[in-house]
């Protein structure tokens, strides 16, 4: 089994109807499953405090703005983000269980599940390896699935390749790496195989971050605000609004007033940086 055809296989094992998950393999889901629902009203963070608990794997695809606030600023609380977010957070880490679950039911080795990797004193941990290759598993919006499915990344405001980037070289045995993703609206699975050419020298970017998170002064700002065709008002894009420090970042638009967060039909919520004076 090759993990290439891993999509197939996996649609394969549903629609037959001939596997189904070990008791041991279903366990472990259960206890993921109440682990994300534990999280989502305990957010306590024990962990260290300093350069260590800001600069991780995970966090080498963020902006530099962004990770000099977090090394400069008090680490804004996952609370700060609305209640509808933190759920969606929720159901994609119990949505990337389940991909697990359902890759073992299939029949491949999956392995080095959480193991902890080191590169020049930052650390990280990989979801897995699935026959020995390391995968990074993702749930994604139909917009963010869709660049996966196209094998594009070249837009990559989370900053998962270089996250996985980071996973492989630290490996030192791999000449390539995946992303294993599941459409939350669809249910779609994709599998976008990279080759450690195709990925960002990690090594590089820690010590860009370092250097970066040590400076005086912050960098520029991420992204421009965003502007609406129809009336011409500018707002967050989708890289800020995950951001906790948007609110400081963006302190002195709209007058002085700060930002201002309008939630439109359907729930959809835009932060504006020049609302003064329009309606809504």
């Amino acid at each position: 089994m090759t993990v290439s055809n891993i999509v197939e296989d996996l649609r394969r094992t549903i629609e037959s109807g001939e596997s189904s998950p070990s008791a041991k393999d279903l366990d472990i889901f259960l206890d993921e499953v109440r682990d994300a629902v534990i999280s989502l009203f305990d957010r306590r963070d024990s962990s260290d405090k300093g350069e260590n608990s800001i600069l991780r794997f995970s966090a080498l695809g963020k902006k530099n703005r962004q990770l000099w606030y977090r090394a400069h600023l008090e680490d804004a609380s996952d609370h700060s983000l609305p209640y509808d977010t933190q759920l969606k957070f929720t159901y994609g880490h119990i949505l990337e269980s389940l991909l697990l679950l359902l890759v073992k039911t299939a029949g491949y080795d999956v392995s080095h599940i959480q193991q902890e990797y080191e590169m020049d004193g930052v650390k990280g941990h990989i979801d897995c390896k699935i026959n020995g290759i390391i995968v990074d598993c993702k749930s994604a919006s139909d917009y963010g699935f869709q660049k996966f499915k196209k094998g594009d990344l070249l837009d990559d405001p989370f900053g998962y390749m270089h996250q996985l980037a980071a996973y492989v070289q630290a490996d030192g045995t791999q000449s390539e790496g995946g992303f294993l993703v599941i459409n939350k609206t669809t249910g779609e699975v994709c599998y976008m195989n990279v080759h450690d050419l195709e990925l960002p020298n990690a090594r590089n970017r820690i010590a860009e971050v370092k250097e970066i998170i040590t400076s005086k002064e912050p960098p520029e700002r991420c992204y421009a605000p965003a502007t609406a065709k129809k009336d011409g008002k500018q707002y967050l894009k989708t890289g800020c609004v995950y951001c906790d420090f948007k609110e400081t970042c963006w302190e002195e638009t709209n007058g002085g007033q700060g930002l201002i967060k309008e939630t439109g039909p359907y729930g959809k919520t835009r932060w504006y940086t020049d609302a003064v004076g329009h309606s809504f």
